[in-house]
C-alpha cells in the first residue's frame, strides 16, 4: 500500500486521503509560579504543565497548518457555507474553528461529521482534542476511544489520549497510551515528547529526558520538547544548560508562557533576580492572555 506523509513535519498520515496532518494539525499553562527550583510540589506542576503544553500546541499547530486555506473553508457573510452533506468538509471546517479558538463550535462541526460518517476516525480524534482542550477530559477520552476503536492503528490518537489522562492525573494510563503510539510509529515526536514529560513527572528524569532528545532529533522546532528539557536539566543542576533549552524554546516560540517562567526560575535559582522578575513577569501577561 503506498504510504503518504505530510509535506511540513515529514509525520506518515493515517489515512491516505487526509488532507492534514494528524500530527501538525493539542497550552496554555496553568502552573503556579515558584519561588525556588527546589520546591518539589512547584517543580512537579510545572513539569504537569509542560506536558501538557505539547497536546494544547497540536491545536495551534494544526491551525497554523491550515495557513491561508482558512478563507477557502471559513465563508464570507455573502457566500454559503461548507456542503452539509461532506464529511471530510465538516471536519476541515471544524479544524479551521480551531485556529479561530472557536473550539465550542469546532466541536458542532464534528458531530455533524460524525453523524454523517460514524466511522471517521480523524473527526472522532478531533473531536477528542478539542474537548481534552477544554478540559473535558473524561468526554475526549470516550471520543478517542471511539476513534481507535475505528482504527487501532491511529497514533495520534494514543498520543492525544495520553494526553487526557495526563490531564486528570493518571500518569501510568498515559504512558501506556504513549508507549502504545510510538510502538505504532516511532516517529511521532509529540509521543515521545509527552513521555518525556510524564516521566520527568513520575521523577524518572533521565529516561524522561532521553524521550526528549529523541523528539528533538526528529523536530528540533519544538519549544515544548525545549522547555521541558530545560526544565529537567534546572532541577539536575545543569542550569546554564538549561538557560541555553529555554533561550532555544523562547527564539521558536517566544509567546511560550511555560518556558518564560522555567528560565526566571532558573535564573532565580542562580542569584539573577532582576532578570527573573522580567521572566515571570513575561509569563505572567501571556498566561493572562490565555
Amino acid at each position: 500500500m503506498v504510504e503518504k506523509f505530510c509535506s511540513q513535519c515529514g509525520a506518515k498520515m493515517p489515512v491516505l486521503n487526509a488532507r492534514f496532518c494528524t500530527e501538525c494539525g493539542a497550552a496554555a499553562t496553568n502552573a503556579p509560579q515558584s519561588e525556588e527550583t527546589s520546591d518539589a510540589t512547584a517543580t512537579q506542576q510545572e513539569l504537569i504543565a509542560n506536558g501538557w503544553l505539547d497536546k494544547e500546541s497540536t491545536l495551534s499547530k494544526l491551525g497554523h497548518r491550515l495557513g491561508d486555506r482558512l478563507d477557502a473553508i471559513l465563508p464570507t457573510n455573502n457566500e454559503p457555507d461548507v456542503d452539509p452533506e461532506d464529511a471530510g468538509a465538516l471536519n476541515e471546517k471544524g479544524q479551521a474553528l480551531i485556529k479561530l479558538g472557536r473550539k465550542e463550535e469546532a466541536i458542532e462541526y464534528f458531530d455533524k461529521a460524525i453523524d454523517i460518517d460514524p466511522r471517521f476516525a480523524l473527526a472522532w480524534n478531533n473531536r477528542g482534542l478539542s474537548l481534552s482542550a477544554l478540559g473535558r477530559n473524561q468526554e475526549a477520552i470516550a471520543s478517542l476511544d471511539a476513534a481507535l476503536e475505528i482504527d487501532p492503528t491511529l497514533a495520534v490518537a494514543w498520543t492525544n489520549k495520553g494526553a487526557a489522562f495526563n490531564a486528570l492525573g493518571r500518569r501510568q494510563e498515559a504512558l501506556q497510551c504513549f508507549d502504545k503510539a510510538l510502538e505504532i510509529d516511532p516517529t511521532l515526536a509529540v509521543a515521545w515528547v509527552s513521555k518525556g514529560g510524564t516521566l520527568i513527572v513520575l521523577g524518572r528524569v533521565q529516561e524522561g529526558l532521553q524521550c526528549t532528545d529523541k523528539a528533538l532529533e526528529m523536530n528540533p522546532k519544538n519549544a515544548t520538547a525545549w522547555s521541558n528539557k530545560g526544565f529537567a536539566l534546572s532541577n539536575l543542576g545543569h542550569r546554564l544548560e538549561a538557560l541555553e533549552c529555554f533561550d532555544k524554546a523562547l527564539e521558536i516560540n517566544s509567546n511560550n508562557a511555560a518556558a518564560w517562567s522555567n528560565k526566571g526560575n532558573t535564573l532565580n535559582a542562580l542569584g539573577r533576580r532582576q532578570e527573573a522578575l522580567q521572566c515571570v513577569k513575561r509569563a505572567k501577561q501571556l498566561k493572562t492572555k490565555r
